[in-house]
């Protein structure tokens, strides 16, 4: 399965709303999502488990290094043992609800933590 890794501009946190940058796993897609999320904001997709939204240290990021990662063979694995420990279902109310088993939760954390390192590698945090 392809994933599709979808780097959102602008990479750098400005204005006054608390906004951080942040890791989106959507295994519907699947997709990962690298961008810039509100703080504290009511995500549906993601209270419901449909999607995983992490949020990452830093101000601002090159988000080009963390895309070719994510292109890796270690990554890949990881983005299947995601795929393949997940269901997702859409309600009457079209509401996402997800369900992760406990190794798609854990292949999720890893990822989280290796796009964390890569951004704190670039020396920008």
């Amino acid at each position: 399965m392809s994933w599709s890794i979808i780097a959102e501009a602008p990479s750098q946190v400005v204005g006054d709303t608390p906004m951080a940058l942040a890791l989106e796993i959507d295994p519907r897609g699947p997709s990962i999502h690298l961008g810039i999320r509100a703080l504290g904001a009511s995500m549906q997709e993601a209270a419901g488990g449909a999607i995983l939204c992490r949020y990452l240290e830093g101000d601002s990021v090159q988000w080009s290094p963390i895309q070719d990662w994510l292109q890796t063979p270690r990554a890949a694995a990881l983005m299947a043992c995601i795929h393949s420990g997940y269901t997702a279902e859409q309600r009457w109310s079209g509401d996402w609800v997800g369900q992760w088993t406990e190794d798609a939760w854990n292949a999720a954390g890893e990822l989280h933590a290796a796009v964390q390192q890569l951004i704190q590698d670039q020396g920008i945090v």
